[in-house]
């Protein structure tokens, strides 16, 4: 039973102690942007579809130069464990995290590389984990050096068209 006369005011948790408030407000908002923290480990819980499928798409019209496109393409399981060795050292949420993409930059299949065009991918990560954040959804990123690009593609199977930029791994903040 609450502490308090039984009132309703009784029952509301101040801002600090509420679990389930969203993050939809500006002010939080901000202060993400501003610089939070990523998650140090992830729960098991699954990821809803719909929330990645909502904040890729947001990702994904982000303006790149010359025709190239952002994309976050889906890990699958059996690739799992190559594409964490490719990045390797990764954060250990990364491994942890239910949902992991790997984003990319894909090239028009008539152009060559552009100026600009992977520091506009890079905006479109950043957007992704924004989207995410909006959506309750927390998310690390570990950017790929030019030999974990190869070996991450490799194990993606990617062809010659898509460029990873790194590995994101999202999920619902676990405790540490």
């Amino acid at each position: 039973r609450p502490a308090g006369d039984g009132r309703a005011r009784d029952l509301v948790r101040p801002p600090a102690d509420d679990l389930f408030r969203t993050a939809g407000t500006a002010e939080d908002l901000l202060a993400f942007a501003e610089g939070a923290p990523p998650p140090a480990a992830f729960l098991p819980d699954p990821v809803d579809p719909a929330a990645l499928a909502r904040a890729v798409a947001a990702a994904g019209a982000v303006p790149v130069p010359g025709g190239h496109r952002f994309e976050a393409v889906p890990v699958p399981a059996a690739a799992r464990a190559a594409c964490l060795a490719a990045c390797s050292p990764t954060p250990p949420a990364l491994a942890g995290a239910p949902a992991l993409l790997a984003c990319c930059l894909a090239r028009p299949t008539d152009g060559e590389e552009a100026a600009g065009a992977e520091l506009a991918a890079g905006g479109a990560v950043r957007i992704l984990v924004l989207a995410l954040h909006a959506l309750g959804v927390a998310a690390v990123f570990c950017p790929a050096g030019p030999g974990a690009a190869q070996a991450l593609a490799a194990a993606l199977g990617l062809g010659p068209g898509r460029r990873p930029l790194g590995l994101l791994g999202a999920g619902h903040p676990g405790q540490t």
